[in-house]
């Protein structure tokens, strides 16, 4: 793979607890096996592309002081990125969610 001086690479690291309470939260049980996610996000997609927005605005918002005085802010921006992410990219659980 080449990369160019142009070329932005983002690593979120979201903890498997976190992932396997929403389907708990949705369904009213854990999930039997953790979810998988296509390995690629397709920027091209209008769900990803929005998601992948989102991702820059909070990244953003983390550099702000802003996000070093609201630690509840901080962890809906989470949650959002979370709900998100479930819903725009591909994953093993989405025929088992049900949506809100």
């Amino acid at each position: 793979m080449t990369w160019n001086g142009e070329a932005r690479t983002y690593v979120l690291t979201i903890p498997g607890w976190a992932l396997a309470r929403v389907p708990q939260t949705r369904r009213g049980r854990p999930s039997a096996a953790p979810g998988r996610f296509d390995p690629v996000l397709d920027g091209r997609d209008p769900l990803v592309g929005a998601w992948i927005e989102l991702l820059r605005g909070f990244d953003e918002f983390l550099a702000s002081p802003s996000s070093r005085h609201s630690p509840l802010g901080v962890r809906h921006f989470e949650q959002l990125l979370i709900d998100g992410l479930l819903r725009s990219q591909h994953h093993s659980q989405q025929g088992k969610l049900t949506t809100r």
